[in-house]
């Protein structure tokens, strides 16, 4: 059934404007995390590297899409390929705002959806409040 609806979803050939792109379609956009995502056995190392301070204070950019790239690695793999394709990506965004009378939650990769876009923009939100502290503590 998943790989019908991904096929299905994969060969759509309209893009509904009312199935605007959230956050994951933007990460996935981004060449330095899909290549990070494309060096999957990498990412652990990669990710501990960045926990050393003194590198992430040097490499704040690339940390920060190397954080990204691992939260997107643990996204459902059907998932990550769907949201990485913007007329796909619309499709599933549509049927899942469709679903009349049932929640997003209720199928599995609307699940998904709302699972990941909801921890990404918790963590952008977060990053957000974290620089307008960094940029009331710097002197002007």
């Amino acid at each position: 059934m998943q790989k019908i609806l991904f096929a299905m979803l994969l060969s759509a050939g309209c893009a509904f404007q009312s199935a605007q792109a959230g956050i994951l379609e933007d990460l996935l956009a981004v060449p330095a995390i899909q290549s990070l995502l494309g060096r999957l056995p990498e990412l652990p190392v990669i990710t501990r590297n960045c926990a050393d301070p003194s590198f992430k204070q040097r490499n704040a950019t690339f940390c920060q899409q190397v954080d990204d790239a691992a939260r997107l690695a643990q996204m459902p793999t059907e998932l990550r390929l769907l949201m990485a394709q913007p007329r796909a990506a619309a499709s599933l965004r549509e049927l899942c705002l469709a679903a009349v009378g049932r929640p997003m939650q209720n199928s599995y990769l609307c699940a998904e959806l709302y699972k990941a876009e909801s921890g990404f923009n918790s963590m952008a939100e977060q990053r957000r409040k974290l620089l307008q502290e960094q940029n009331r503590e710097s002197p002007g």
